[in-house]
C-alpha cells in the first residue's frame, strides 16, 4: 500500500513512473506530491502533480541496480514483464496473463471500462460464449491498476464453488465461499469491532443469503469495488433479491451484471434488471448482447456423455416412485383413467422423498380398494 512508500521513493501511477515528493495525511485521504521521473522510460511530460488515494494508488518501482549476469530464462521472463508493464493506459494488459483461450468479443466489456470509462455493465451474451471469463478479465484489468481491494459476487448457489475455481485458475485471484459457516469461522479470529465483509478480499456469496436481513446490512456498510450479479435475471423482479442486489451494488464502484435472458417479455423486469445499482435516473447501463453467430462462433456445441452407476440406495427410491406413479395411474378418476396426477410434496429432511412416495403409495392403494 502507499502508506509504506516513503518520499523518494519511485512509484507507478495512472501506468506513468514519478517520484513521490511527499504524501500528506488529511482528514479522509492522503495527498500525493509527485514529481515527474525524469529519465524513465514512459515519463511524463510537464510538471508535478497532487493527486488523492485511495482515489489513486501508487506501487512502489525497483530502482536501476548494477549490471549482473542472468540466465536467458530470466533475461526472458524480465524482457516479458517490462513488456506487458509498458502499457498506454487505455490499453489492456489482463488478457495477456490469463489462462484462457481468448475470442475477440470477451476483450469488448474490459475495454469499455478501461477506454470508455463504463461502470456497469449487463453481459448477456449467449449461452457458451464465456461471460465468466469477460467478467474475469475486467476484475483482471482492474487489479492490474491497483483498483481491485473488495469484490464481491452473487450467483446461484450451486455456482458458489465454480466461480472461485474459475477465479483461481484462469486468473490467479483467490477467493472464498462467503456463508454463514465462513462468517462462523472468522468470529475467533477477528476482534469484534471489525466487520468480515469489509476485510480486503474477492467474496463469492449466494444472492439467497445476501438478502437476509442481518447479512443484508453487513453488505450495505461496505464499500465495494465491484460486485458481479450471476444469473441477474434472478433478481429483475420486485422481491428481496433485486432489493439486496440494488442496495449491495449502489455501493460498488463496478458493477457486472451477467445473464443470457435479459428479457423475458416483461418490459418492467427487464428495466428493473438494467436499474440494478444505478445511482441516478440518467445513469447508464452498457449491455453486450451477442449470439454465436454475432461472434463468429459455429453453432455446433461438443457434448461429452458421460454413464454414471445409481447407488443402491437411489436405486430403491426410484422404484418406490415407479410403484407409486403405476399406483396413481391405476385409479380411475376420469373415464379414460388418465386424471390421477402426481403431486410433489416438500420433505423436511434426508428421506424425505423416499416417505412423501411411501405415504402417497398407501394413500392411492387405500383409495383403489
Amino acid at each position: 500500500m502507499h502508506t509504506a512508500i516513503q518520499p523518494g521513493a519511485l512509484v507507478q501511477v495512472r501506468g506513468c513512473p514519478w517520484i513521490l515528493r511527499s504524501d500528506v495525511a488529511r482528514a479522509d485521504c492522503r495527498e500525493l506530491h509527485l514529481d515527474p521521473a525524469a529519465g524513465q522510460r514512459g515519463a511524463p511530460a510537464g510538471g508535478p502533480i497532487v493527486l488523492l488515494a485511495p482515489f489513486d494508488r501508487p506501487v512502489a518501482l525497483a530502482l536501476p541496480g548494477r549490471l549482473r549476469a542472468v540466465s536467458r530464462r530470466a533475461w526472458m521472463t524480465a524482457l516479458r514483464t517490462s513488456i506487458l508493464g509498458q502499457r498506454e493506459p487505455w490499453t489492456l494488459c489482463g488478457a495477456a496473463r490469463a489462462s484462457v483461450d481468448l475470442f475477440p468479443h470477451q476483450l469488448e466489456p474490459a475495454l469499455a471500462v478501461v477506454r470508455r470509462g463504463a461502470r456497469r455493465l449487463l453481459l448477456a451474451d449467449a449461452v457458451g460464449l464465456g461471460k465468466t471469463i469477460e467478467a474475469g478479465l475486467v476484475l483482471a484489468e482492474l487489479r492490474a491498476r491497483s483498483a481491485l481491494d473488495r469484490v464481491l459476487v452473487l450467483a446461484p448457489p450451486g455456482l458458489c464453488d465454480q466461480w472461485c475455481a474459475e477465479l483461481a485458475e484462469r486468473f490467479g485471484m483467490e477467493s472464498v465461499v462467503a456463508d454463514a459457516g465462513w462468517l462462523r469461522s472468522l468470529r475467533p479470529v477477528l476482534p469484534a469491532s471489525i466487520d468480515p465483509w469489509s476485510v480486503p478480499g474477492i467474496r463469492v456469496a449466494s444472492l439467497d443469503f445476501a438478502k437476509r436481513p442481518e447479512v443484508r446490512r453487513s453488505l450495505e456498510r461496505v464499500s465495494w469495488d465491484a460486485v458481479i450479479v450471476d444469473e441477474a435475471h434472478l433478481a429483475a423482479g420486485d422481491s428481496e433479491r433485486r432489493a439486496a442486489a440494488d442496495a449491495v451494488a449502489a455501493r460498488a464502484r463496478f458493477v457486472l451484471l451477467l445473464t443470457a435472458t435479459p428479457h423475458s417479455g416483461d418490459h418492467r423486469a427487464f428495466h428493473a434488471l438494467c436499474g440494478i445499482g444505478a445511482l441516478a435516473a440518467g445513469d447508464p447501463m452498457v449491455m453486450f448482447r451477442r449470439t454465436r453467430e454475432d461472434a463468429g462462433i459455429s453453432r455446433r456445441r461438443r457434448v461429452h456423455l458421460h454413464r454414471v452407476e445409481a447407488a443402491q440406495a437411489e436405486l430403491a427410491v426410484r422404484r418406490q416412485l415407479d410403484d407409486y406413479i403405476r399406483t396413481v395411474w391405476a385409479q380411475r378418476s376420469g373415464p379414460e383413467g388418465r386424471d390421477g396426477t402426481a403431486a410433489p410434496v416438500a420433505g423436511r429432511a434426508a428421506g424425505a422423498p423416499r416417505r412423501s412416495a411411501r405415504t402417497r403409495r398407501r394413500a392411492a392403494s387405500a383409495a383403489v380398494g
